[in-house]
């Protein structure tokens, strides 16, 4: 599958609440490495290091451009790598066990199963990591130009404000991101060109609403949203703010990942039945660079 094919995927099943649909598509598609790949990469640039590699994220500079004089030496300037700031790095891990018998009898379904949901789990983790990271570094008391606290729903006016600014202090808007619960708005609005008083039906925007529930882009601004994800059954913890928008401008930051995917399989023969074991891991780290780049819209209900 191309990398466009998969991002598009990507971007369809994370509007849907199918997780059954989702494990067998990462089962099918998307080997462990590549989860970082396909969704925080919609969020932040994404590199991934190998052991051994330089924690620094570096910038190239030295290319200038001068007026010349025909018939003269040309002026030049040196090519340099300045160091801009190293990367902390922290280990995201999930391990689970289960007996024998119960993997047997179906009750967990099989090995395979599991392992696809502690795929989902990690990368969950790292969009909650990076999410909230992004939406809260800006306030109203921080800073006017690049949070707006809404108080209900968020609208045109404010969302297209938003974009505007992202517009003037970045290459361009890259996403537009929150859950389900804090994007929906936009379903209803986009569906409308408004001219003063006058208001026409884009019937294109309301049939992909109608068939899907819910929109892929924004002025063709992409719309990723961040699947919304609970702690455990009985106490429904929301894992992703659903309270903010989140407007996101090219090259913000980068998130790395560092060395291969950790995984572990093995098997303990100590009880009866004996217990299956598996571990996932991945060593990680981000930084937030331009983050005049970022627009938060908070305050939502």
């Amino acid at each position: 599958m191309e990398d466009k094919e998969l991002q598009n995927a990507v971007a369809e099943l994370m509007q849907k609440p199918d997780k059954q649909a989702f494990a067998e598509f990462i089962t099918e598609t998307v080997q462990p490495g590549r989860i970082v790949d396909d969704w925080v990469g919609m969020l932040l640039n994404y590199r991934q290091l190998n052991a051994g590699d330089i924690l620094v994220k570096r910038v190239k500079k030295g290319i200038k451009v001068y007026s010349h004089v025909l018939g003269s030496e040309p002026m030049q300037s040196q090519m340099t790598l300045a160091d801009r700031v190293a990367y902390t790095l922290d280990t995201a891990l999930v391990s689970v066990w289960a007996n024998m018998l119960d993997l047997q009898n179906g009750r967990f379904g099989t090995a395979q199963d599991l392992i696809s949901e502690m795929q989902i789990k990690l990368r969950e983790y790292y969009i909650n990591k990076v999410f909230t990271a992004l939406s809260t570094i800006w306030t109203t008391s921080n800073t006017p130009n690049n949070y707006t606290s809404v108080g209900g729903s968020v609208t045109s006016t404010v969302l297209n404000n938003a974009i505007a600014r992202i517009d003037n202090t970045t290459n361009g808007v890259k996403a537009i991101v929150g859950t389900k619960e804090a994007l929906r708005p936009i379903t209803t609005f986009a569906q409308w060109s408004v001219d003063g008083s006058n208001a026409a039906l884009i019937q294109s925007v309301a049939t992909e609403v109608a068939n899907n529930g819910m929109l892929g882009s924004y002025r063709g601004i992409p719309l990723v949203v961040a699947q919304q994800s609970f702690d455990y059954p009985d106490t429904n913890q929301k894992m992703i703010p659903s309270d903010k928008i989140l407007v996101i401008g090219e090259n913000v930051g980068e998130f790395i990942t560092y060395g291969d995917p950790i995984t572990q399989e093995w098997v303990k023969y100590e009880t009866v039945p004996p217990t299956w074991n598996y571990a996932l891991g991945q060593q990680f780290g981000f930084i937030i660079d331009n983050a005049d780049g970022i627009y938060v819209i908070g305050g939502l209900s």
